[in-house]
C-alpha cells in the first residue's frame, strides 16, 4: 500500500512538474529599441560600430577604477561593436562638447 501511494505521489510530481517547465516559455520582455535609437536620451554613443567618445580616468586611477573602465570597455564592444578608446585625465581636453565617459575621480 505505502508502495502504491509512494509511486502516485511521485507520477504526480513528475506531471506538475513537466506542466510547470512547458508553461515557461513566454517571457513576455519587449524587444529592445535599436541602438543608434536615441528617442530617450538624445545622445548616441555608438552606430555601425563606431563611436565618437572615450572612457577617462584619473592619471592616479586605483586598481578598481582600471577595472571599471576595462569592464565598461569590454561590455560595451560586445553590445555594440565600438570600442572606447580608455584614457587618463591629462590625454583629454575637456570641452563643453567634449564626448567622455569619466569613470573615478577625474
Amino acid at each position: 500500500m505505502m508502495k502504491k501511494i509512494l509511486r502516485n505521489s511521485l507520477s504526480i510530481i513528475l506531471a506538475m512538474t513537466a506542466l510547470g517547465l512547458t508553461a515557461c516559455g513566454e517571457t513576455g520582455v519587449a524587444p529592445l529599441p535599436p541602438y543608434d535609437d536615441n528617442t530617450y536620451t538624445g545622445y548616441t554613443l555608438a552606430k555601425d560600430g563606431k563611436t565618437d567618445y572615450s572612457i577617462v580616468v584619473g592619471t592616479d586611477a586605483d586598481k578598481y577604477e582600471q577595472f571599471a573602465a576595462d569592464e565598461l570597455q569590454n561590455l560595451f564592444k560586445e553590445a555594440t561593436g565600438a570600442t572606447l578608446p580608455i584614457k587618463t585625465e591629462d590625454q583629454v581636453s575637456y570641452s563643453e562638447d567634449a564626448k567622455v565617459i569619466s569613470i573615478g575621480d577625474n
